[in-house]
């Protein structure tokens, strides 16, 4: 009798034994599975951490159309439909970060596309600067007042930025100048 308690007891130890391993494993399965998924969670965050401190400087930028007056070389309006008589539109681009921007490149479009097909670029606009540069002669009268301006644009860290005439901005990357439309 006492052969068969010793064999019930031993196979209750091993079942034992059995489960405890069988827990300790899927402990570290789940365990293991929480760390895989907080690191990924932690790696997203830190990619857009960096994607946000990529950004913040073009976002800074921005480019519109007003009106300009050569004459007085003044900025007149900021809205191109407002009639200014004698007066043409321009593009004014503002660079409101604390970094220069370079190789800026202005072109004029509508809602179908490039107006002309010249673009100007200008060298540098330095930091917290407004600059207008008036609409070539080149643009026709009859698109002059729906025009909107599209710009390109190295910041600080040679990354290449483009602002569509919606405000749109967008990562062109670097350090080769982007194709333009």
């Amino acid at each position: 009798m006492e052969l068969s308690q010793t064999s019930t007891t031993d196979l209750a130890l091993a079942w034992s034994s059995i489960f405890a391993a069988v827990g300790t494993v899927g402990a570290f399965v789940v365990g293991g599975w929480v760390l895989f998924r907080q690191i990924r969670r932690d790696q997203a965050s830190d990619m857009e951490e960096k994607r946000s401190q990529r950004r913040r400087q073009a976002e800074l930028v921005a480019a519109w159309v007003g009106r300009y007056d050569s004459q007085s070389d003044r900025l007149l309006s900021s809205s191109p439909h407002m009639p200014v008589e004698g007066k043409v539109p321009a593009a004014v681009i503002r660079n409101g970060s604390r970094l220069p921007i370079w190789d800026v490149g202005v072109q004029w479009v509508t809602e179908d596309g490039p107006v002309i097909n010249e673009e100007v670029s200008f060298a540098t606009i330095p930091p917290e600067d407004e600059v207008a540069w008036e609409a070539p002669d080149s643009l026709p009268e009859n698109v002059r007042p729906y025009v909107g301006v599209v710009i390109t644009f190295r910041d600080a860290a040679m990354v290449w930025w483009s602002r569509d005439q919606y405000g749109n901005l967008e990562d062109r990357g670097s350090p080769s100048p982007p194709t333009r439309a």
